[in-house]
């Protein structure tokens, strides 16, 4: 079957308390979302990720540590990870291994920059209705357009980014809603215009995919 790939710029969707190492964190519902660094080195940021990701999606997390062989997935001439490469390593890896766990999604977070065969970059990619989502921090730091670093920033940032790419694993396309967290943004200046929640369209949508509850932090309106 033919994959098609959908461009938007920073963002590609391809159709068709830190928790121990390859633990399962336990809190209440059935979702289960793997997060996997790859070359990130940051466990205060991850843990505070997962912790976030829980409460947002009620979902268990589980945190892998990877280490990467970037020449899989280098590309030579840009210097950059091709993300539909580390997309295609993720869903092996799930085939492979979180099937017994019963994992729902795997979310990879990675420091380096990604790109595409299209596009210079990309702030993540996740394959609509897929198993998994990848997610770089590299653009999302300050010190990438040399400013000072603000670690509150860079986390509201990362956060944002992950769960808009899982949502567009679990089946979600972009909102037109301003301030919800599946507007596409192409810069981070749009992404810091977000908030770090749904609207109430899109919270409603992933609640009848049983991904949240309906019953949750305040949504935004239309």
């Amino acid at each position: 079957m033919k994959t098609l790939l959908v461009p938007v710029r920073s963002c590609l969707i391809s159709r068709t308390a830190p928790v121990r190492k390859g633990g399962l964190r336990d809190v209440q519902g059935d979702l289960k979302i793997r997060l996997i660094t790859l070359d990130f080195q940051d466990e205060q940021v991850i843990g505070r990720l997962g912790r976030e990701l829980e409460s947002l999606f009620h979902a268990r997390v589980g945190i892998l540590h990877r280490e990467l062989d970037s020449c899989a997935f280098l590309d030579f001439d840009r210097n950059q990870l091709n993300s539909c490469a580390v997309l295609r390593w993720l869903e092996e890896d799930l085939r492979r291994n979180g099937t017994g766990q019963t994992v729902t999604k795997s979310l990879a977070v990675t420091a380096r920059d990604l790109c595409t065969p299209m596009l210079t970059f990309v702030f993540g990619e996740a394959r609509l209705e897929g198993g998994c989502a990848v997610v770089s921090s590299c653009r999302l730091r300050n010190e990438f357009y040399g400013l000072p670093h603000d670690p509150v920033l860079f986390s509201e940032r990362l956060l944002k980014e992950c769960a808009h790419e899982l949502c567009h694993a679990f089946g979600l396309i972009h909102c037109n809603h301003p301030e919800c967290i599946m507007k596409s943004s192409t810069c981070v200046e749009q992404i810091d215009l977000k908030a770090s929640r749904f609207c109430e369209r899109c919270r409603n949508e992933l609640a009848v995919r049983n991904c949240v509850s309906k019953i949750d932090a305040p949504t935004l309106r239309f």
